[in-house]
C-alpha cells in the first residue's frame, strides 16, 4: 500500500465545503464582462470565430435589465483580437 496521500480516496464534501470552493458573484459578472469586452473588439477586429467563442462563454437565463455593461473605450491588451489578413 502506498503512503502517497493522493492515492487515497478523499471524504465527500459537503454542499458548504463545496460552496466555499466557488467563485462569488462578483468574481462571475467581472468574468461576464471581461468575455463581452473581448467578443466586441474581436467582432470588430472581424475575427468572427473568435467573437463568437467569448458569446458561447455566457449564459442568458438570468436576465437582469438592471446590469447595464458599457464597452470600454479600447481594446484588451493581452490578446491580438484581430483576424489576421
Amino acid at each position: 500500500m502506498s503512503d502517497d496521500p493522493l492515492s487515497k480516496p478523499s471524504p465527500p464534501l459537503s454542499l458548504e465545503e463545496l460552496a466555499q470552493l466557488l467563485p462569488g458573484t462578483g468574481e462571475i459578472m467581472a468574468s461576464v464582462g471581461n468575455a463581452w469586452w473581448k467578443c466586441a473588439y474581436a467582432a470588430r477586429g472581424g475575427n468572427w470565430e473568435l467573437a463568437a467563442y467569448f458569446a458561447r462563454q455566457l449564459h442568458v437565463k438570468w436576465a437582469k435589465p438592471y446590469i447595464r455593461w458599457v464597452l470600454p473605450d479600447e481594446a484588451p491588451k493581452d490578446l491580438d483580437l484581430e483576424l489576421d489578413r
